[in-house]
């Protein structure tokens, strides 16, 4: 099979138009033509624009559009990602999931924040990036955004508390009335066990959220960031 001179391959993943490859000469398996089309990158669904970005082939979904910044880290995974990604949106709209759930101590019914997933996502974004980790990262990344769409009501509810479990502090939603801690690993149990019963539909969308795509790029590609695999 013929392969793309080098140049065309560094000109690629340093940013410059994806145009230069045409046909379907592949490179190491990767390339297979020009996008043509606008869409969302298969991973971390900021959108691409027509002649931009590059097209793979996914061993499960087929030919997948990738943006020049996730071909970039999928080869190295330790590359720097820039404010910008050649030919790509610079916004992406992000749902933060969550579901109500009963206090365990009072019965007051607490909205506890199960993730985040692209409003609308790539052909392979097939993991919601979790609230729920030992470190409070996820967590305080989706209070954050709570606050940047004025939902404060459920902002506040995220505190910095003991957990019995980890015999550590950490991040967690708390209940509004008696103030307990409702557990990461029982709201992260309550959120796969939803997700089996009911796929995405067994969430509410907490709101709708604006990202610079830099800033979710940051989060999709994070390692220390945990997910749950969508699929089945």
């Amino acid at each position: 099979m013929a392969r793309l001179p080098r140049t065309q391959y560094e000109s690629a993943v340093t940013g410059s138009r994806a145009a230069a490859m045409t046909g379907p000469d592949v490179v190491m398996g990767q390339f297979a033509a020009r996008n043509r089309y606008a869409t969302e990158c298969g991973h971390c669904s900021v959108l691409v624009r027509p002649d931009h970005g590059i097209v793979c082939e996914d061993r499960t979904v087929g030919p997948l559009v990738l943006c020049v910044t996730c071909v970039t880290l999928r080869d190295n995974p330790h590359a720097v990602i820039g404010q910008e990604t050649a030919g790509a949106g610079r916004w992406v709209t992000i749902q933060l999931l969550g579901f109500a759930r009963d206090c365990w101590q009072c019965g007051t019914q607490v909205a506890c924040i199960a993730g985040m997933y692209p409003h609308r996502p790539g052909r392979a974004a097939h993991r919601i990036i979790l609230a729920h980790d030992d470190a409070g990262y996820g967590m305080g990344i989706a209070e954050a955004l709570l606050k940047r769409i004025g939902r404060r009501d459920i902002a506040s509810t995220i505190q910095w508390r003991h957990s019995q479990t980890r015999d550590a502090e950490t991040l967690a939603v708390v209940c509004g009335d008696c103030g307990e801690i409702q557990g990461n690993f029982f709201v992260c149990q309550e959120t796969q066990q939803r997700y089996l019963s009911h796929g995405l539909p067994g969430f509410d969308v907490l709101g709708l959220v604006p990202c610079r795509s830099a800033e979710w790029q940051k989060i999709v590609h994070d390692p220390d960031l945990s997910w749950m695999l969508l699929g089945g």
